[in-house]
C-alpha cells in the first residue's frame, strides 16, 4: 500500500533511500548487500525480488534511471555488463515527501494479535497459556537480534573501511541505524511485559 499522498510504498521508499545515499548509482546487487549490512531486514519486509520489483517502478515513474556500464575484473577476464541505477532529482522529491509525511503522521496500525485476542475464548486455557508463552519466546528470540544488532554496530569503527580508507558508514548514519533497532526493541520490551503479566493473570485460574 502507497504512503498517503504519494505513489511510494514503503518497500520503494527503502530502495529509494539507498539510491539517494549513493549518487553515482548502484547495481541491484549492491542495494541487497546495503540492507544485509545495514541489518535492514530486522525492522522491514523487503526481500530479493521486492527490490526489483522497487527498481522498476521506480523507473516506470521516472523516480529512477539506469546506465549500463561495462566493467572488467581484469586484462584477462570477458567484459561483464551491469546495470547501475541512480535517483532522478523527481524521485528525490518524491523521497522528501513520502519520508516527511510518515515522521509527521501517526497511524492507527492494525495488529493482527489484536483481532485475535479479541476471540481468544474460542481456545481451552491450556491452549491460550501455550500460544502466550510460545509469543514470548519468540519476542526474546526478536529481542537478542536487536540487542546483538545494536551491539555489533556501536563498536567502534563498526561501519568499517572500504579498500581506498572511505568509510562505509558516516556517523550520522550509524546514529540512524542504531535508533532503527532501539525503537523496535523498545516495542517488543512493554509487549513482553505485558503478555508476563496477562500470562501470569490467565495462570491464576488454573
Amino acid at each position: 500500500m502507497s504512503v498517503k499522498g504519494t505513489k511510494l510504498t514503503l518497500n520503494d521508499i527503502t530502495v529509494l533511500g539507498l539510491l539517494n545515499e549513493e549518487k553515482r548509482g548502484v547495481t541491484g546487487l549492491q542495494l541487497e548487500e546495503a540492507i544485509e549490512r545495514r541489518g535492514m531486514r530486522v525492522w522491514t519486509k523487503i526481500g530479493k525480488s521486492s527490490v526489483y520489483h522497487a527498481l522498476k517502478k521506480l523507473q516506470n515513474y521516472k523516480y529512477a534511471v539506469n546506465e549500463i556500464i561495462i566493467n572488467r575484473k581484469d586484462a584477462i577476464s570477458p567484459p561483464i555488463k551491469e546495470k547501475y541505477y541512480r535517483i532522478t532529482e523527481y524521485g528525490r522529491k518524491e523521497l522528501e515527501k513520502a519520508v516527511y509525511t510518515v515522521l509527521a503522521n501517526h497511524e492507527k496500525m492494525i495488529d493482527p494479535f489484536d483481532i485475535a485476542f479479541a476471540f481468544s475464548g474460542v481456545l481451552t486455557q491450556e491452549k491460550l497459556i501455550e500460544a502466550i508463552t510460545q509469543r514470548v519466546s519468540e519476542i526474546e528470540t526478536r529481542k537478542k537480534r536487536l540487542e546483538e544488532s545494536i551491539k555489533n554496530f556501536s563498536k567502534p569503527n563498526a561501519h568499517g573501511y572500504t579498500l581506498d580508507g572511505t568509510k562505509i558508514f558516516e556517523d550520522l548514519v550509524i546514529q540512524h541505524i542504531i535508533a532503527l533497532f532501539t525503537r523496535p526493541l523498545a516495542f517488543v520490551n512493554a509487549e513482553e511485559q505485558w503478555l508476563l503479566y496477562y500470562l501470569e493473570k490467565i495462570s491464576r485460574r488454573r
